[in-house]
């Protein structure tokens, strides 16, 4: 069916009746007992119901393959990092510089999200996607023929960083266009798909250095990330046609509930990568197996898939703000109370449940309140200019959470090692309860805004 063509916008006049704010972008005036509805919205961003499924789970599907391995997989990565940093890989090579590199394949999916978001909304979300996993699958291979570190940022922050932005505006915009009632579980679903990756990956990314090396691991990896996300983009198929826009559109930021989010995201992501990137490291200093640290990594990417699909189902009935203020609060205190009394394996799995599950609320309730303030209409230009706000955490969150450990770190005299992780645990900690606290101002102006908009409909209902 076509969309109508401009000429077939129309005023409405009509008594005492209002459009839904949700529905519509409207304009209003009062003109004695008449109120007169200008409606503003293209009408390709005003499409038929939505699904609620149907082909819908199938677009939910391959979403969750591409999380799998792009989200995933970055998620897995700490274990290259604790073969690099245990092995002298790069020798001389600081956890400044080895953390860089896990820190440049996290951020590279921010970094070009805003290019990445205007390209899918301009050129569709399967082209995109499609580019996206090539390349990402590519950034792997590249990878495994480094001789120094900096050959590893170069190959990360290029294809890898390009290719998974590419890759996930798509993935996680498009849900969007097929489910609102159950948007909060179609889109835990699919961002589950980077808790299983992460759980899956870690034990097999360990047994293949252990068998082939860490250089067939990263090629071998390469080659099975850009195959399956490739093929999971050809299923994607869209609902609502984009209106073209600014790239860039920076009047958004006058607008406080998109200030506030994007505040949220850059406080928290300085703090997320730091137990997935650390946690394995500070296991074997307390003399833990690498084999159970890897375990601890896979027990932290699972629980993060088991949150992100409760927290869902969980929004959709309480609230998407209420639920990810609780989900990034919980976070932030398990960081701050839990983790630096942690030296045993038992306490560290505790620790690696709490916090996995409650953050994985975050990934999976972003993109949906997202969804719920601004709506589907170029969603994929508005996702990547939130997500753009994780670029500097992502970046630097975890080198300055290693340069803290190297500051901290004493040689004695004997030859041993004295490692003190807590103060770049509370560092990340700190940050994801500034994140916590702007989320839940934004949840209170939320309901104070729904209070009145309920009062006036009521005040106009007796008129």
């Amino acid at each position: 069916m076509a969309p109508p063509s401009e000429s077939s916008q129309k005023t409405n006049t009509t008594n005492h009746t209002l459009a839904q704010p949700h529905e519509a972008d409207v304009h209003s005036t009062k003109l004695g007992e008449e109120i007169v509805i200008v409606d503003t919205v293209d009408p390709v961003s005003a499409p038929e119901p939505h699904p609620e499924g149907g082909y819908g789970w199938v677009v939910v599907i391959a979403s969750f393959w591409v999380h799998f391995f792009i989200v995933g997989g970055t998620s897995a990565f700490g274990v290259y990092l604790q073969h690099f940093t245990a092995g002298q890989i790069f020798p001389n090579a600081s956890n400044l510089s080895i953390a860089f590199i896990g820190s440049i394949s996290a951020c590279g999916l921010p970094l070009y999200a805003i290019p990445a978001g205007r390209l899918a909304d301009k050129y569709g979300y399967r082209p995109v996607a499609i580019i996206g996993g090539a390349l990402t699958g590519l950034g792997y291979i590249a990878s495994s023929f480094a001789t120094e570190a900096w050959h590893i940022w170069v190959s990360q922050a290029v294809l890898f960083g390009v290719g998974s932005s590419f890759a996930y505006m798509p993935a996680i915009s498009i849900i969007s266009q097929w489910f609102e009632k159950k948007r909060g579980m179609a889109v835990g679903i699919a961002v589950a798909g980077s808790g299983v990756g992460g759980l899956a990956l870690s034990p097999l990314i360990r047994l293949l250095i252990r068998l082939l090396e860490w250089r067939w691991a990263l090629c071998i990896n390469g080659i099975v990330c850009l195959v399956a996300t490739v093929v999971a983009a050809l299923f994607y198929k869209t609902r609502v046609a984009s209106k073209r826009a600014a790239a860039i559109d920076f009047g958004m930021f006058r607008i406080w509930d998109f200030t506030c989010l994007y505040i949220v995201a850059f406080f928290n992501t300085f703090g997320y990568f730091i137990p997935f990137f650390f946690l394995s490291s500070y296991a074997v200093y307390y003399g833990i197996s690498t084999d159970n640290a890897a375990l601890l990594l896979g027990v932290l990417n699972g629980a993060s898939a088991v949150g992100r699909l409760l927290w869902g189902y969980s929004a959709d009935r309480f609230g998407h703000m209420n639920t990810l203020t609780v989900t990034i609060s919980v976070a932030s205190l398990s960081v701050l109370l839990i983790w630096p009394f942690s030296t045993a394996l038992w306490s560290l799995m505790v620790f690696a449940i709490i916090f996995g599950s409650f953050i994985g609320g975050f990934i999976s309730l972003f993109p949906t309140v997202i969804a719920e303030l601004f709506k589907t209409k170029n969603i994929a230009s508005i996702n990547g200019m939130l997500y753009s706000s994780f670029t500097i955490g992502n970046l630097f969150g975890s080198p300055l959470a290693g340069l803290i450990i190297d500051r901290c770190t004493t040689h004695n005299s004997d030859g041993s090692t004295t490692i003190n992780f807590i103060p770049a645990i509370l560092f990340g900690g700190a940050c994801m309860l500034v994140s916590s606290g702007f989320v839940l101002s934004l949840a209170f102006r939320k309901r104070q805004a729904e209070k009145a908009e309920r009062t006036a409909k009521l005040a106009q209902e007796a008129l």
